[in-house]
């Protein structure tokens, strides 16, 4: 996907607010993360040329680019230094366990538990969040849901509005003294959520966010998240089925695995080495994309630079067959 200062839209899932319930009592499920490398296989479709390797390989950027790196919209006033999909999660789910206890103290008046967030172009931008306290307890427990809606939202001022929205609901938690969400497991379904000009996401993932030594972990598995994209040259579509497993400690660490179609045709992705994404876009890290035949397209990030290198099958050399060195990540925003 291209992406401007709004920065992915799929990180934006994690907006989703942590509400709970259904549990209640002690016996609240704990996070796990999956321990599983996330592989797949190639579409008998998917091939990869010195022909086609150019359009290719900026597809494959910009679908890489809607879950990684990007700008920084929603990032600013919700904990910079953390990753964006962690960041967002836990502000939706700081304010989504207020928005249940608000519930809680208001049932007797039958207030929906909802507040609006005002955006940089508020009143015509905002984003309500809506927390479903499911067993009425008043404390945010797995079982719960939270609705995230866009309006017309431009922030930070500058940014394409964004507009549509997702639904999370709660598999399981783990609550400070405070019942303030510190680790969580959610599913999650987006509907229509758009960024003005740029394209839109439709489709489910699974996000798990907790804390791990030094810092804190996020894992998020897309399961066919269908991503339009508008481009110069029409609308372009990509179908994620991967996992995108970040580590923020002093530098963020971010390790892609799976599959994504593109057009028609479905290519396996593989890490080779974890990207640094501490300063937004990749940094450092190699990705590996390989079609049916075994022809591979390696992406390596280079600082403000990405690489694309395309290596057929019975290449087992070093040298790739074709390139496209030094592009500007900037390149594949607009």
């Amino acid at each position: 996907m291209r992406f401007h200062s709004c920065g992915s839209l799929v990180a934006l899932l994690a907006a989703a607010a942590l509400v709970a319930c259904g549990g209640g009592g002690d016996s609240r499920p704990t996070v796990t993360f999956p321990t599983d490398l996330r592989t797949s296989v190639a579409s008998a479709g998917a091939d990869m040329t010195v022909a086609n390797f150019p359009e290719l390989s900026g597809d494959a950027v910009e679908a890489l680019l809607s879950t990684v790196g990007g700008g920084e919209a929603l990032l600013q006033p919700l904990g910079a230094g953390r990753a964006r999909a962690a960041a967002l999660g836990r502000w939706a789910a700081t304010q989504s366990a207020s928005r249940v206890a608000a519930g809680a103290r208001a049932k007797a008046l039958a207030v929906q538990p909802s507040k609006t967030f005002a955006c940089s172009n508020y009143p015509s931008g905002y984003v309500v969040v809506t927390a479903n306290d499911a067993d009425n307890n008043g404390v945010l427990t797995a079982g719960d849901s939270t609705t995230i809606s866009f309006v017309n939202c431009i922030e930070p001022a500058g940014s394409p509005p964004i507009d549509g929205g997702f639904t999370m609901v709660f598999n399981a938690l783990e609550l400070d003294s405070q019942q303030q969400p510190t680790a969580f497991d959610a599913s999650v379904t987006m509907n229509a959520l758009t960024v003005q000009g740029l394209g839109s996401l439709d489709g489910s993932a699974r996000l798990w966010v907790a804390p791990v030594p030094g810092g804190e972990r996020s894992f998020v598995r897309y399961s066919d998240m269908v991503s339009r994209t508008s481009t110069p040259g029409g609308e372009k579509v990509a179908v994620l089925n991967f996992d995108v497993d970040e580590t923020v400690t002093t530098i963020t660490l971010s390790r892609i695995n799976g599959s994504v179609q593109l057009g028609s045709d479905i290519y396996v992705i593989a890490q080779i080495t974890a990207f640094d994404t501490t300063a937004g876009d990749p940094a450092s890290g190699q990705l590996r994309l390989t079609d049916v035949q075994g022809d591979r397209l390696v992406i390596t990030a280079r600082g403000a630079l990405v690489d694309r290198e395309f290596f057929l099958v019975t290449n087992n050399t070093a040298t790739p067959d074709t390139s496209i060195i030094g592009t500007p990540w900037t390149a594949f925003k607009q």
